[in-house]
Formats: C-alpha cells, sequence, structure tokens
C-alpha cells in the first residue's frame, strides 16, 4: 500500500505544504513528541510524492493567499488489504479484511461483486 501526492501547483511550506515525520511508519511517536524531525515537502508542479499511509503526516494552514491544488491516492495491489489504523473512509469492523483483485470486492475471502 502507497500514497502518492501529486502537485497540481507550486507548493511552498507556507502553503501547507505534506509535513512527514520519518520513521513513524514504526508506530514511534506523534507529531507532538518530535516537531523538530517533521519535513515539509515543498515541490513545483507536477512532482509526485509517494510515502507510505502509516507515516505520520498532515497538510499545515495554508497561510498564502495561492490554492494548494494536490490530487492524493492511496493505491494497494491486487488482494491487498487495507491494514488497521489506516482511516480510508473504511469502517473500523471493516478495516482489514477487504481486498480487491480480478475484478472482484471481496470480503473475507468471499466474492461481493464484480467491478
Amino acid at each position: 500500500i502507497v500514497s502518492v501526492q501529486i502537485s497540481l501547483v507550486d507548493t511552498m511550506a507556507e502553503m501547507g505544504a505534506l509535513e512527514v515525520q520519518p520513521a513513524t511508519h514504526r508506530g514511534e511517536t506523534l507529531y507532538e513528541a518530535r516537531p523538530a524531525q517533521a519535513l515539509s515537502m515543498a515541490v513545483p508542479q507536477g512532482s509526485v510524492v509517494f510515502y507510505s499511509p502509516n507515516v505520520l503526516h498532515r497538510g499545515r494552514a495554508n497561510v498564502q493567499d495561492e490554492e494548494r491544488i494536490i490530487l492524493t491516492l492511496t493505491l494497494m495491489g491486487e488482494h491487498g488489504l487495507v491494514p488497521n489504523g489506516i482511516p480510508l473512509a473504511v469502517e473500523p469492523q471493516d478495516e482489514g479484511v477487504w481486498s480487491l483483485g480480478a475484478g472482484l470486492l471481496t470480503h473475507a475471502r468471499e466474492p461481493v461483486s464484480s467491478l
């Protein structure tokens, strides 16, 4: 599973660019615990940033007049499961039990629907 962010405009830190906390995909700490280690991903238009959705990340407040326009995708491989703790508009009881593959949405290894 990977998150992909595509910047559709030049994005400066002051525009609330994506900010990540390195190594937090291991579940080590929260932003408040290590703010000095947060990295702002200020990027030019057309940049593509890949990161684990398990890494603590956020967009800060945009204090500029320009809009910050981005496209964010979360991708996972065939038969991939949404890991526990990843809030992707999935109900808590459904985390980690759905998969998508061969045109079928599957819950607990039973086909649900054809896409």
